[in-house]
């Protein structure tokens, strides 16, 4: 009889914990879920400030901004090259050429269009935070530009300069939400025209 009792009681004991547990899982499940967000949750939108500047004029652009605007997709690659002169004449000496790769942006002609007393002829300079800089004149930036073969050889090709904000279909989180790359039918220009980061536009 005492063995019945002592069963009894440890099944009535193990039937209690098995409530509170119950009660304890309904009552989490139904708190209210804060909002929170995966700091390393690289699928986010990248998000940057750019800076429009002309005279006294300054225009503001957030990622989203850019983004909704008119894209442009192409193919572009850069020539890490070392210039020396020979003759009077500056030669390009391929050191290494990268690969062709796909990218998606706004044409930088587009993003200053909207500029107030745009003059015909300018210069258009990008600037990094980390101070890095490159300057494009008017026909550049229109599409005229300089491009080189594999050998250095140079032409007068059609390109578009954009500030691109993908490459191959994904966001530039390695190297800056936002970057120069100079595109069209796989055009191979030198690789200090690109600037990784953008944050500044300045017209001259």
């Amino acid at each position: 009889m005492a063995k019945e009792n002592s069963t009894n009681k440890i099944m009535a004991i193990a039937l209690i914990i098995v409530l509170l547990i119950a009660a304890i899982v309904v009552i989490y499940v139904n708190l209210p879920k804060e909002d929170t967000k995966d700091e390393n949750d690289q699928t986010e939108t990248p998000q940057v400030s750019l800076n429009i500047t002309y005279g006294d004029q300054t225009v503001k652009y957030t990622f989203e901004d850019i983004v909704e605007m008119e894209n442009i997709s192409g193919t572009g690659r850069y020539l890490k090259a070392s210039p020396f002169f020979s003759s009077g004449t500056i030669i390009i000496v391929p050191a290494m050429n990268e690969t062709s790769n796909q990218y998606t942006g706004v044409k930088i002609s587009k993003i200053i269009e909207n500029i107030d007393n745009l003059p015909e002829i300018y210069n258009v300079t990008v600037s990094a935070p980390d101070g890095y800089s490159t300057t494009f004149n008017s026909t550049e930036i229109n599409g005229e530009m300089i491009t080189y073969n594999e050998s250095g050889n140079e032409s007068l090709n059609d390109v578009s300069v954009i500030l691109a904000y993908k490459k191959d279909g994904e966001y530039l989180e390695e190297k800056g939400p936002l970057m120069v790359a100079i595109i069209g039918n796989e055009p191979i220009s030198l690789s200090n025209q690109w600037v990784s980061n953008v944050f500044d536009i300045e017209i001259i």
